[in-house]
Order: C-alpha cells, then sequence, then structure tokens
C-alpha cells in the first residue's frame, strides 16, 4: 500500500511530501523508507530546491525543515533525514517514481 512502517505505526510517504512541498524552499520532495534495527523502518526525504544549495547552510536548512514539520506531523512521520538532491525522477505523467 506504499507506506512506511516506523515502530508500528504507519507513514504515508505523500502526507509528508506534501508538508515539506509547502516550505517556501522546497520545489520537489520524494519520500521513502531506510531499514532500521530497532524501528524497523525510519522515513527519509530528498528534496529539491528553490535556490541552489550552495548558497544555503545545510545544517540550518535541516533543522528548519524539521522544526517545520513539527507542528504538522507526529514525530514518527518526520523525516529522520534530509537528502539535497539536484533532481527527483518522475514518470511521463509528472508523478514521482518510487
Amino acid at each position: 500500500n506504499g507506506s512506511i512502517n516506523v515502530g508500528g505505526n504507519k507513514v504515508m510517504p505523500e502526507k509528508v511530501e506534501n508538508v515539506l512541498l509547502a516550505h517556501p524552499d522546497v520545489l520537489m520532495a520524494r519520500c521513502y523508507a531506510k531499514t532500521n534495527s530497532i524501528l524497523g523502518s525510519l522515513v527519509c526525504a530528498d528534496i529539491v530546491l528553490k535556490t541552489h544549495k550552495e548558497q544555503l547552510d545545510n545544517k540550518a536548512l535541516k533543522r528548519n525543515l524539521k522544526f517545520f514539520c513539527k507542528g504538522k506531523l507526529n514525530s514518527f512521520e518526520i523525516p529522520a533525514t534530509f537528502n539535497f538532491v539536484q533532481t527527483i525522477a518522475t514518470n511521463i505523467n509528472g508523478k514521482i517514481k518510487r
């Protein structure tokens, strides 16, 4: 069904992506599971920024993204890691490839 199991809690990647897309610096977002020996999986996010990442402080931006998510997502839904990438693959209809 596409959900990520984090310590017995179900996380829908699309919900997390929609919250991240509401952030003013985020152009595209893709969430996925990363295996974790304790929790089963962790939520991770690939982020394409609206500006070049060289112009931004990555540590500060990651903190800002986590803080931004705190008021909108449960703690288990907040991505554990943020990876800043140049592009995210999409299909012919513009949907993110999973």
